[in-house]
């Protein structure tokens, strides 16, 4: 009896990676290594978006904040994973998006909070605006650190007024950066003006 040899081919998986030889056949396309391989491309259907978001919201009454009980931010801000993004984004701005009825908030906008409380969603306590706009509300209601209360902060505030006095007498930043205990780049900092500048305002 005639019997043709069996014909082999190299296949490289379309999910891993792996090199592997199998039978070749002409039936189908060999893509994957394995079962399990196939079986995990295959797409499989999702919980839509608002089915999701909403799962994760304790909704009080109109004027109450809404919060969120998912994934939150470090600052408190509540998380949500948007496949067509491929990212986590923050949930509120997926909430205001809804009410304004866009796809998508502008990049260069906040969605900033009436009610001063990251995990709420509430879009009546939601508005639109500029990155400058949310920070002067942040400091309008004493939120933005600044000065002594921000993260990590090595200088205090009565000790700019005295390194503009050496800064202003000639004094050079290396001089000065030792003097205090940090780098010159953050007395440049103070000499151009891009930090504390707070107090230079209200001197």
């Amino acid at each position: 009896m005639n019997t043709r040899p069996r014909q082999f081919q190299t296949v490289v998986c379309e999910r891993c990676g792996t090199t592997v030889r199998r039978h070749y056949d002409s039936r189908r396309v060999q893509r994957y290594c394995s079962h399990s391989c196939a079986s995990f491309m295959r797409p499989h259907p999702r919980t839509p978006l608002t089915e999701r978001f909403w799962a994760k919201v304790r909704v009080a009454g109109p004027s109450d904040c809404w919060e969120w009980t998912g994934t939150k931010s470090p600052q408190g801000y509540g998380r949500i994973w948007v496949a067509d993004q491929h990212e986590k984004v923050p949930a509120h701005r997926v909430s205001l998006m809804w009410h304004l009825g866009l796809d998508s908030l502008p990049a260069e906008m906040d969605a900033c909070h009436h009610c001063d409380h990251p995990p709420c969603v509430n879009p009546a306590h939601l508005f639109l605006g500029t990155r400058a706009e949310n920070i002067a509300d942040c400091i309008a209601k004493g939120r933005f650190a600044m000065g002594d209360r921000a993260s990590l902060v090595k200088l205090t505030s009565a000790q700019i007024p005295v390194i503009r006095q050496q800064l202003g007498a000639g004094v050079n930043r290396r001089h000065i950066a030792a003097q205090f205990g940090v780098s010159p780049g953050a007395i440049r900092l103070i000499e151009i003006g891009k930090n504390w500048r707070h107090i230079q305002e209200s001197a």
